[in-house]
């Protein structure tokens, strides 16, 4: 019997690594840190709370208005931190629901884009898998967690999305961490809130994360949703039992070596190997 090719995954335009952030609750001090991302070519994904924005009543002053949204994260990711910010374990399954729906349904609207990205307030806490099926029937594709589990890689479940680190104390030695890794699956996932770098860490510290990572090679920057869709596109792909044929049935391209010779399949596009 014939032994088994090498099939490796590879990000888009076969890159070496990709990073990703998300930022939560969509506080003025996410105008700051849109410019410094705008400024060194990084991408985020932001989760927001559609009752704190500043110019709803009961709103919070501290949050960025609705009308802000569109132009603002232009060009980022708009993601659904629930309408309030509760502590969603505490609640009935259907007000959580009403809390997922409501929020991407008002994101959506002010932000002009469909919303498919969920970020549980508070972490999920001990019922946290019985909130999953309310996520997925709201419509969304992916969840983060909100825990630093220091991982470097794909999630095996896009609703069990943890994070490479917060972006506080722990951001510099995990960031080194990546730099040293050869898996050609490689990812950093930051996550925290932008009000953190005004008082507590200061915004040089992550300005010299993006200046650092602005400097490496063969990265990718990427929103969350930019993620989900390549890593969905990759692991949708379609093989022949002997691994002599690909299709990609997907609208993404996908990027992979086969017996270390270097293939990009086009959306609809299949090949022999």
């Amino acid at each position: 019997m014939s032994r088994l090719p090498s099939i490796q995954f590879r990000w888009p335009s076969f890159l070496t690594g990709t990073v990703t952030s998300s930022w939560d609750d969509g506080t003025v001090h996410d105008r700051r840190l849109v410019q410094l991302f705008r400024e060194h070519g990084f991408k985020g994904s932001f989760y927001l709370c559609s009752d704190r924005f500043c110019d709803q009543e009961g709103g919070d002053p501290r949050c960025i208005s609705s009308e802000e949204v569109r132009t603002l994260y232009k060009g980022f990711e708009v993601g659904s931190h629930t309408v309030t910010h509760p502590r969603l374990w505490t609640l009935p399954p259907e007000v959580i629901f009403a809390e997922m729906v409501r929020d991407r349904q008002v994101l959506e609207a002010v932000a002009g884009e469909i919303v498919t990205g969920f970020v549980f307030p508070f972490g999920r806490g001990a019922s946290g898998d019985a909130m999953l099926p309310l996520a997925r029937r709201a419509g969304f594709l992916y969840a983060r967690r909100s825990s630093p589990a220091k991982v470097h890689e794909p999630p095996a479940d896009f609703f069990n999305w943890d994070t490479s680190c917060h972006c506080g104390s722990e951001l510099a030695e995990q960031w080194e961490f990546f730099k040293t890794r050869q898996e050609s699956d490689r990812l950093f996932n930051i996550w925290g809130h932008s009000y953190e770098f005004e008082e507590q860490w200061g915004w040089q510290h992550i300005e010299d994360f993006l200046q650092d990572a602005a400097r490496q090679d063969g990265l990718w920057f990427a929103t969350h949703r930019q993620v989900y869709d390549y890593i969905s596109a990759w692991r949708g792909m379609l093989w022949s039992l002997d691994l002599g044929r690909a299709h990609n049935p997907s609208a993404t391209p996908v990027f992979f070596t086969f017996n270390g010779r270097e293939i990009r399949l086009l959306s609809g596009e299949s090949t022999d190997l």
